[in-house]
């Protein structure tokens, strides 16, 4: 359902680029004319000033006003805890790390936002703007040109329309886990060590296995950090550029992709970018709700060990039927959902229309009263 032309105030507080997909689709959505979009980075004035919207508190959000209506919160944290405070001064909150058992609690005003991962949107943006979205620490003229070179080609440009392809079913069954390995040292936090910890040894653990498994036809390895090749050195990838141009142009190449759990449990920028590409996935296990027909069977198959994700990708390797139904099935969620211009559009119309459902349910109270 479209409402017209919308007219969005984006209040862009944090350095993020977990915000640039949405930014990407409004931007996208204001060159078709379907949105007049304004930018700022300034706290609400709805949101009182006793809360702080700092980005410490409060990285990976932001917040929208659509045509002086609803009031709209953006969550795209890891972590799938709700920021409680902004509830009350919000109609929709948008959550990317929903978790069914926390989120429906609150019922319909937290909403799943998606799949996320980073891109630059179409186009030029504010300086500022831009070094936000990239969270980068620099002088800005170093950002402009960066973003000049992108725009003349001179630099990889990775908007929407490079982070996706449609399914290559001509390409030879092989399969692609390119990782990294999380330092555990770099944070202080018990638990959260012992969780980057649990991750690089599951990860090291199927990389090794699937070298065994399928030989030649799997390419996998961490990248060679220091820290990886000091922890895990028979599992470090040899010979493979791992910036990512290399890694993209590497990936199509690859129909059938391993995806392993972010921090926190998060599902991450990867799963979010084999999806774009219309891969064949095999994936850790997802507890996180997320909207539309995307489902475990046919969009991707899940693992819970080691043992189950090797099975796993040794049958899309061999199965051709199972590997090209998922390949096309995670094409259409592509363009129904995941691409950027339509997620922003759906933040949009369903926000509108949450709005005046709350509107008319408000109305028919005052009159019971």
């Amino acid at each position: 359902m479209s409402f017209g032309k919308y007219l969005v105030t984006v209040h862009l507080l944090s350095p993020s680029a977990h915000l640039s997909q949405l930014i990407a689709g409004l931007v996208d959505l204001q060159q078709e004319g379907d949105v007049e979009l304004a930018i700022c980075h300034t706290q609400p004035t709805w949101i009182p000033k006793s809360i702080n919207v700092h980005p410490r508190a409060h990285g990976h959000m932001m917040f929208l006003e659509v045509n002086n209506g609803p009031r709209i919160c953006i969550d795209v944290k890891d972590m799938d805890c709700i920021s409680h405070e902004f509830l009350p001064y919000v109609d929709v909150y948008w959550k990317r790390s929903f978790n069914p058992r926390q989120c429906e609690r609150v019922g319909e005003k937290v909403q799943p936002l998606g799949l996320n991962y980073e891109m630059v949107p179409e186009g030029r943006l504010p300086t500022q703007v831009t070094c936000m979205l990239e969270h980068r620490q620099e002088a800005p003229w170093r950002t402009h040109l960066r973003s000049l070179a992108r725009q003349s080609g001179l630099l990889f440009n990775p908007t929407s329309k490079a982070l996706h392809a449609e399914p290559d079913f001509g390409v030879s069954p092989k399969a692609l886990f390119l990782a990294r390995t999380w330092n555990p040292d770099e944070i202080s936090d018990v638990r959260a060590r012992e969780e980057r910890a649990q991750i690089n040894v599951a990860r090291a653990e199927i990389i090794k296995r699937l070298r065994h498994e399928l030989g030649p036809r799997f390419l996998g390895g961490f990248a060679p950090t220091p820290h990886a090749k000091k922890c895990f050195p028979d599992a470090v990838v040899q010979n493979t550029p791992t910036d990512k141009p290399s890694y993209l142009k590497l990936m199509k190449q690859y129909p059938v992709v391993v995806a392993t759990a972010g921090l926190h449990g998060s599902i991450g920028w990867k799963f979010a970018e084999y999806v774009a590409f219309s891969k064949a996935i095999v994936t850790e296990r997802i507890t996180q709700k997320l909207p539309g027909p995307i489902a475990s069977g046919r969009n991707y198959l899940e693992f819970a060990d080691v043992e189950g994700c090797v099975e796993s990708v040794v049958d899309l390797v061999t199965n051709r039927a199972l590997r090209e139904e998922m390949m096309a099935a995670n094409f259409e969620y592509y363009g129904a959902f995941l691409k950027p211009s339509k997620l922003a559009l759906r933040v949009l119309e369903e926000s509108v229309e949450l709005r005046r459902e709350l509107a008319r349910f408000e109305s028919r109270l005052a009159g019971v009263a």
